[in-house]
């Protein structure tokens, strides 16, 4: 089976809240700086501290258990588990979220964004 583009799955308390439509994969780290000032002419530099992140959207379900339990792990500062499948390949990992705005626009569908921060390695 062939899957394309990016899936995510978000679990809270071990229990699926859904895949999610549109998503972002973000990682990135600072950089330390180790020129030796004396010898070099070109910057040197380490990879310092990783972070990652996600971005989606989807639809939201009135009275759905799910945006209840992602509403419950905001309000709550809760980790939400985060499973982020790219073609063969898998990434698990512990996020909080930092942004959960819900857009309701006439005559369109009730969507919802979040902006998870990863709270630990993306394995």
């Amino acid at each position: 089976m062939i899957k394309q583009g990016i899936n995510v799955i978000l679990k809270v308390d071990n229990k699926v809240v859904g895949g999610k439509r549109n998503i972002q994969l973000n990682r990135s780290s600072n950089a330390i700086d180790i020129t030796n000032k004396i010898k070099s002419e070109w910057q040197e530099n380490l990879q310092g501290l990783k972070t990652w992140g996600v971005t989606c959207n989807g639809i939201y379900v009135i009275n759905s258990e799910s945006l209840s339990l992602l509403e419950e792990c905001f309000m709550k500062s809760k980790d939400v588990e985060v499973t982020i499948i790219i073609g063969s390949k898998e990434y698990n990992g512990k996020a909080i979220i930092t942004n959960f705005p819900v857009n309701a626009t006439y005559d369109k569908q009730f969507k919802y964004n979040i902006t998870l921060l990863g709270n630990g390695a993306l394995e």
